[in-house]
């Protein structure tokens, strides 16, 4: 339920109908920076609503798993198929990092375990982003990943012993590599690391590609991000905290004393008993389930003066006011927790009611801040993408007003259309 709700709320207040993209103008405000700003806003929230479709599909998919695990990484890169920037979520287990570290920006190493299929390799090695190399992935598989299955004469298992995706490793690293040092002769430069993409497939060991990853004009070689991270709740390491650190143990007591109290009311309900019988006497091992009598050997005498009742009793009531004590305490923990406002007065001052709103939405105000933070970052990064490919004589048509190259300001910031401080 309060994944739900999370997924609920963040939906209706990041992706929203027109584009999840507004604008901020840094410096004085102008009629033409407001104009241009306003181009640049509709033409990205053009292409994640309309040109790049999946955006949405994966952004919801996204923030399902943002809420349960806690972390949640994206990765904004050009697209050497598509030819165009995306920006797509990774799941957290194809994502190394750096544990010790504070920030995915603090991280010497980041590994991004992709899965292509074998048309993404070849595609890649044709436009030249992979080396044409022959892979050992193509012949086979291991025998420890095969498919085990019924042998029958007439039944081919091979097409199941070949993988339709195979995982490819890009690792973003500091490296000193002769190759690839300009010859100026600075010592400095030979001996400090720089930051390269190596891209290699696990199995056969072998370099797809190597390239650098900072801008060639700059002296200082800084990393040039790729991925942004999304946090629930920080913790106490480099990934956050979700609803599953917050709310697992008392899922898990709510889930045992439900089953409790639903099987004392089976009992109660529908009682379990003997009857008078033929059954052996060495047969005194009994398991009497809801509405259930065995038969028992009583020598033609009254069943009750031989058998006591058995003791089954009504639901607990410790046990029913512990279960709502643990759910109160879990909607308050995934802020879930509901105002009661149909129960309240009519005239209840406005003020009262704000401060009633800010202090059941303390917490999810607090995640959809750390939301919008990351956002504005993401939306930052595909803003940038666009900038760094766009030719002179870009120009383009969104809802009938042309916009082009000129138009991208530095000026112009690229925002999230959502208002983090407004409760909702």
């Amino acid at each position: 339920n309060c994944l739900i709700r999370f997924y609920s709320f963040v939906r209706n207040e990041m992706l929203l109908a027109m584009g999840p993209a507004g604008y901020r103008i840094n410096g004085i405000i102008t009629e033409e920076l407001e104009e241009k700003g306003e181009k640049v806003r509709d033409f990205l929230n053009y292409y994640l609503t309309v040109v790049d479709k999946p955006y949405y599909a994966d952004f919801q998919r996204f923030i399902l798993h943002l809420g349960f695990n806690g972390s949640g990484f994206k990765k904004v890169y050009q697209d050497p198929i598509l030819k165009r920037p995306i920006a797509r979520f990774i799941v957290a287990e194809d994502f190394l990092i750096d544990g010790s570290c504070t920030s995915i920006l603090d991280s010497n190493r980041l590994t991004h375990v992709l899965h292509l299929s074998k048309r993404d390799i070849l595609l890649n090695q044709q436009s030249g982003e992979y080396r044409d190399v022959e892979l050992s992935i193509f012949k086979g598989t291991n025998s420890e990943k095969k498919i085990e299955l019924s042998k029958k004469e007439d039944f081919d298992n091979e097409a199941y012993d070949r993988p339709s995706l195979f995982e490819i490793y890009e690792c973003h690293a500091y490296l000193n590599l002769d190759e690839f040092e300009d010859g100026s002769g600075d010592d400095d430069n030979e001996t400090i690391p720089s930051p390269y993409i190596i891209t290699f497939d696990p199995e056969s060991k072998e370099v797809l590609s190597i390239r650098r990853n900072w801008n060639e004009s700059d002296p200082t070689r800084e990393r040039i991000n790729y991925f942004v991270q999304y946090n629930y709740l920080p913790g106490f390491g480099v990934r956050g905290l979700g609803l599953a650190h917050l709310l697992g143990s008392n899922a898990i007591s709510l889930t045992t004393l439900q089953r409790e109290l639903i099987d004392a009311g089976q009992f109660k309900n529908l009682p379990a008993g003997f009857y008078d019988g033929a059954l052996k006497s060495q047969d005194n091992d009994f398991t009497l389930g809801p509405g259930q009598f065995k038969p028992i050997k009583t020598g033609g005498g009254l069943i009750k003066d031989f058998i006591i009742p058995l003791p089954f009793g009504e639901p607990s009531s410790v046990l029913r006011e512990l279960r709502l004590d643990l759910v109160n305490q879990t909607k308050e923990l995934g802020s879930s927790a509901e105002l009661g406002m149909l129960e309240s007065k009519e005239d209840i001052p406005t003020g009262t009611m704000m401060a009633a709103l800010e202090e059941k939405n303390r917490i999810q105000s607090a995640v959809l801040k750390s939301i919008h933070y990351s956002l504005t970052e993401e939306l930052q990064m595909i803003d940038k993408l666009f900038r760094r490919g766009l030719s002179d004589d870009f120009s383009e048509v969104v809802n009938g007003t042309e916009i082009t190259a000129q138009d991208f300001a530095d000026e112009v910031e690229i925002i999230p259309v959502s208002d983090p401080s407004t409760n909702s």
